[in-house]
């Protein structure tokens, strides 16, 4: 029923604005037609520019009832919520992509590759996998989640990659180019990771892998990689193959 009454605010408000631009010519069509003799009938001057007046203070009332409306209904629309997520507490903004494979690191480091940047871990219990990675984006490149050259292998038809893992990896690395291996040492009281990717199947031998990643710098994204370790993380400090320390990222909300 909300249609009716908009018809009928426009209708009035046609009125309105006619009463305002042609007072005389709105009596004429509207009330002239039934008088005898409409040129001894109609009033005069006064009367017109009284009625022009009555029609603009109708205009503007309308406006501002329609004003009232307006914002009311803005203001009863949900807001976008600016509290940030579980996902977002932990990992920041953009969130990372989460590799869904089955990761067992190398302790050999490559040659001809690129170096991600590590910047985050979150320690897992083997078998007892967060539940908010059921949810997290997988990542993919150019809608193929397996490419040519991509670290770990498949999972089982029905397990996670991520659920034996001991170790959520935070990597930084270039958008054009594959996470391709991950290198683990480990020691009795740390671990130092490294995770190197490299330009996509297809991409010329002859040029190097440097080049081949580059474009622009600040087109990079963020990977997470479950990467299974030795024995579980535990008191362990986690830093990179270069000694700097890795912020370690506790569990929100599952």
């Amino acid at each position: 029923m909300a249609w009716v009454f908009v018809v009928l605010a426009a209708l009035a408000a046609a009125l309105l604005c006619w009463g305002v631009v042609d007072p005389r010519g709105q009596w004429r069509v509207l009330v002239g037609w039934s008088a005898r003799d409409p040129a001894a009938a109609e009033p005069g001057d006064a009367v017109h520019a009284v009625r022009r007046i009555v029609c603009a203070i109708g205009v503007v009332g309308m406006v501002a009832a329609g004003a009232v409306v307006v914002s009311g209904e803005l203001a009863s629309r949900p807001k976008p919520s600016l509290t940030p997520s579980a996902v977002q507490l932990m990992w920041g903004v953009p969130t990372p992509r989460l590799v869904d494979r089955v990761i067992m690191p190398s302790a050999e480091i490559p040659t001809g590759l690129v170096a991600g940047e590590v910047v985050a871990v979150q320690p897992m219990d083997a078998g007892f996998a967060p539940h908010y990675l059921l949810t997290m984006p997988r990542w993919s490149r150019l809608g193929d989640p397996a490419p040519a050259g991509i670290v770990g292998s498949e999972a089982g038809e029905d397990s996670a990659g991520y659920s034996l893992a001991s170790l959520l990896v935070s990597v930084r690395g270039p958008l054009l180019c594959v996470p391709a291996a991950v290198v683990v040492v480990e020691g009795a009281t740390e671990v130092r990771i490294g995770v190197w990717f490299a330009p996509p199947a297809g991409t010329d031998p002859a040029v190097p892998a440097e080049e081949a990643c580059a474009g622009d710098p600040s087109a990079q994204e963020r990977v997470l990689l479950p990467v299974h370790l030795a024995a579980d993380l535990d008191d362990r400090a986690v830093f990179t193959l270069d000694g700097e320390p890795i912020r370690e990222v506790a569990v929100v909300g599952g």
